[in-house]
């Protein structure tokens, strides 16, 4: 891979404080760490926050493939939105952690949230946990809880990324990219 045009120290500076100063954004966005190869940012759950840390992650990746670029943005976008939702029930009282890590050969992101987890085995208003079959029996378990329809997240994740996993209690998730 190709590390010359990577963001450096400068430039992820440069991102950090345009983020930073971002209209709503002052004391909502805590930085935790800032080398290069290591980003972590804790922030409030607020929608307007997570697509402020998406576009950071995106410009992170600056030096990869546009395709490969959506995929893993798509996948992080998946998981974040998830996090909030589920994860946080959009309380922006609670924090979201995002971590950012680049190595010559992967990318790994590392998505965290205050919410009690879930069991890959137990979330019925998921396609993933569509008994074989039945591929749209989430979409009737949503419908008769009065949830939007979807429910598609976790696998549009994890075509996105190489690997996604899971804590044991299911409320961190790392996605990886092989580079």
């Amino acid at each position: 891979m190709d590390r010359k045009n990577t963001p450096g120290k400068e430039e992820i500076t440069r991102l950090l404080n345009a983020l930073l100063a971002s209209p709503g954004v002052d004391g909502h966005i805590e930085v935790l760490s800032t080398t290069p190869n290591w980003i972590s940012l804790r922030f409030d759950c607020e929608p307007r926050l997570g697509e402020c840390i998406l576009e950071l992650v995106d410009n992170l990746m600056c030096d990869l493939a546009e395709h490969i670029r959506e995929r893993i943005s798509i996948a992080l976008r998946e998981i974040l939105t998830n996090a909030m939702e589920h994860g946080c029930g959009f309380d922006s009282k609670k924090r979201i952690c995002v971590g950012y890590v680049r190595t010559s050969r992967m990318i790994l992101l590392r998505i965290g949230d205050e919410g009690g987890g879930f069991q890959r085995d137990d979330i019925p208003h998921a396609a993933s946990a569509n008994p074989t079959g039945q591929p749209f029996s989430h979409l009737e378990y949503r419908s008769s809880h009065g949830m939007r329809p979807g429910g598609y997240g976790l696998m549009i994740a994890e075509r996105g990324v190489d690997e996604l996993l899971f804590n044991e209690k299911g409320n961190e998730a790392l996605l990886i990219h092989y580079l």
